[in-house]
């Protein structure tokens, strides 16, 4: 997610360290998630064309270790891992439980969502990019916000699935059948927002009915009693896939801010 957030063309990269920068990139070419020519292609560049000819080299490498993450933390894998890296069980342990599997699988699901919208949207994108397991985080998207057609109309062949209204409490549920629309993960809220924040910030769309939806997915992260958040405006207000929405001074969204900071540190009685 920090390399999605890195890639992000509104975050303000103004004050940031280019050696730093360098050096994290020679370590992602060694890692082999940045491309060979990825250390070189910064050479002799300026800051603005070299973050430009990063962003997509940048949204693989996020594609890529979130692609891993998801299927290191299925069952099997999960049980495999405790039966062969001793090391490792307690941090798996948690994940033997379906609740607490899911909602992080969720998350990334949703991360995976927010990379492939991102780029989507780049300038120059030859066509909308395909997403694996697209059903599945349709159902995902649908039991958070209530529906998923504004993804359709980035991505191909992304399911347009249109919810029923239900309480928040059974959208929090923990997922039977593979066809339920429920969730119980709070990063998967999250990160729908930004995917959301994503959209409203291309010209030619509805913003303020996608900056309402920020504000629902917001909400259903920040009512989640698993939110690990805690101080919710902090983050949010410090987030740059929410910078935009911030700088416009968009009302919706600063007004769910300004609410969110009264919860957080409320006035002395």
């Amino acid at each position: 997610m920090s390399l999605e957030m890195l890639a992000n063309p509104h975050a303000d990269l103004g004050q940031i360290d280019v050696t730093v920068l360098r050096d994290a990139v020679r370590i992602l070419t060694r890692c082999g998630l940045a491309g060979d020519d990825a250390a070189d292609g910064i050479r002799g560049r300026g800051q603005a064309a070299m973050m430009e000819w990063l962003r997509p080299r940048l949204l693989d490498a996020a594609e890529q270790e979130l692609t891993a993450i998801q299927r290191y933390l299925t069952r099997w894998h999960i049980l495999w891992g405790m039966f062969w890296t001793r090391n490792e069980r307690g941090v798996l342990r948690p994940y033997r439980r379906p609740r607490h599997r899911q909602a992080f699988h969720d998350g990334v699901c949703v991360a995976l969502l927010l990379v492939a919208v991102r780029k989507a949207l780049m300038p120059g994108a030859k066509d909308r990019g395909e997403l694996r397991y697209a059903r599945t985080i349709a159902r995902i998207v649908t039991a958070i916000s209530g529906d998923s057609k504004d993804f359709a109309n980035v991505l191909r062949d992304f399911p347009a699935r249109t919810g029923k209204p239900r309480p928040i409490t059974a959208r929090l549920r923990t997922r039977r059948w593979p066809w339920h629309c429920s969730t119980p993960s709070w990063p998967a809220a999250y990160n729908l927002a930004c995917a959301y924040a994503a959209l409203a910030a291309r010209s030619g769309t509805e913003p303020d009915r996608l900056v309402a939806k920020v504000v629902d997915s917001l909400e259903f992260a920040v009512c989640n009693p698993e939110c690990e958040m805690e101080r919710p405006s902090e983050w949010i207000g410090n987030d740059p896939d929410f910078g935009r929405l911030t700088r416009t001074n968009n009302e919706t969204f600063l007004a769910f801010l300004d609410d969110q900071r009264k919860r957080d540190y409320p006035a002395d009685g």
